[in-house]
């Protein structure tokens, strides 16, 4: 038997202790794959999957034309480019932000010829030559100018709060349909929502049984 030095010895150990620390790294993780495998991924644009798909659709919150944005340095010319993006694109729905505030500063009292009205309605006119379906997300926030009748009494969040009067909101609903597709012509309304992410999230907000809120509002709002 070979004896080994005091010094071989202590390299031998540190040997072993060094390939058993690598081993379970080793084990525990497969190599890689070659980089010349090849995977082939098909799609074949021409076959639908679903019967009632439309195709790709947008958000749009309307309110580059608006004072504030316009104060923040929005231009005509953004303007134009804007245009040409959705004319381009020529989305198949567009889920389009709408505010309460903006046609109806008092209850019962609509606005339909302010210029917030006039710069969601070029966001319209826009989408209609795009030919795009619109979606109407009615009700999403309540602008300060209704705070003083809308919210729910005592509300801590206006700005997300569910309409006090539902009956009122119905009244709201139905005149905006009237005037924006009856009277204005924007047949390309075909869809109407209302608030956003009405689940406990923060853009929505009623007192109690959060979710019957909701349901009863909507259903008044049908």
């Amino acid at each position: 038997m070979m004896k080994l030095t005091r010094k071989a010895r202590s390299r031998l150990l540190a040997g072993l202790c060094l390939l058993l620390s690598l081993m379970p790294s080793a084990l525990a993780f497969p190599h890689p794959a070659s980089a010349t495998a090849v995977h082939t991924v098909t799609i074949n644009p021409n076959t639908v999957v679903q019967s009632d798909y439309k195709g790709v659709g947008v958000n749009l919150i309307p309110s580059a034309l608006m004072a504030k944005s316009r104060e923040q340095g929005y231009t005509a010319a953004h303007w134009e480019m804007d245009k040409e993006r959705i004319l381009a694109m020529k989305p198949k729905v567009a889920r389009v932000w709408f505010q309460i505030d903006w046609m109806e500063p008092a209850k019962g009292s609509y606005s339909w010829d302010n210029l917030k009205m006039q710069a969601f309605c070029q966001y319209l006119d826009v989408l209609k030559s795009a030919g795009t379906e619109v979606e109407l997300n009615f009700g999403w926030k309540n602008g300060s100018t209704i705070h003083g009748w809308f919210p729910i009494a005592g509300s801590t969040t206006p700005y997300e709060s569910a309409p006090a009067d539902l009956d009122a909101f119905a009244a709201s609903a139905s005149a905006a349909l009237q005037q924006l597709i009856s009277v204005r012509g924007y047949t390309n309304i075909k869809y109407m929502t209302f608030y956003n992410e009405p689940n406990g999230s923060w853009d929505f907000e009623a007192p109690g049984d959060q979710k019957l809120y909701y349901a009863n509002m909507v259903k008044k709002g049908a």
